[in-house]
């Protein structure tokens, strides 16, 4: 057992070779099994371990705010009846925190959202307004304008 968990084995077709013992099939049971403390887990087919890094980084983190508003804003997108093509001029109104991660990542959201223009101040008249959370649970106020 010690040497198998110490991974001093192997195997040659349906036999396996470990501490000097070989043992035929049916003598030995091989089990993929993740180490204690990791965020992994053993498929099905137990040929494969998968295991995930779920340390967030800030940077990570900022990245997940961004798609939260991108998320965000093509909702109030839908709700404000444009159609998938229009392009827009988009406010947001937030904390100091979540405004430093939009604008990390301003390009990506214009590309996705179609804003050809982003203001970080509350919306002027007569756009369409929206609100929601994005991230950790930070307040985002928005504005939406047609183009």
């Amino acid at each position: 057992m010690a040497a198998t968990r110490s991974g001093a084995w192997r195997r040659d077709g349906d036999v396996v070779h470990a501490a000097g013992v070989a043992l035929q099939a049916g003598d030995y049971v091989l089990q993929l099994v993740p180490n204690t403390g990791t965020a992994a887990a053993a498929l099905s087919t137990n040929d494969v371990v998968v295991a995930l890094d779920t340390a967030v980084t800030p940077e990570l983190e900022q990245e997940g705010i961004a798609r939260d508003f991108v998320r965000l804003v093509q909702q109030a997108r839908k709700d404000a009846g444009l159609h998938v093509s229009d392009r827009i001029a988009l406010s947001c109104d937030t904390d100091a925190a979540t405004q430093s991660a939009l604008q990390a990542h301003l390009a990506y959201i214009q590309e996705q959202v179609l804003a050809v223009e982003v203001n970080f101040a509350a919306a002027g008249a007569g756009a369409f307004l929206a609100e929601g959370k994005v991230g950790g649970g930070a307040d985002v106020r928005l504005g939406i304008n047609k183009r």
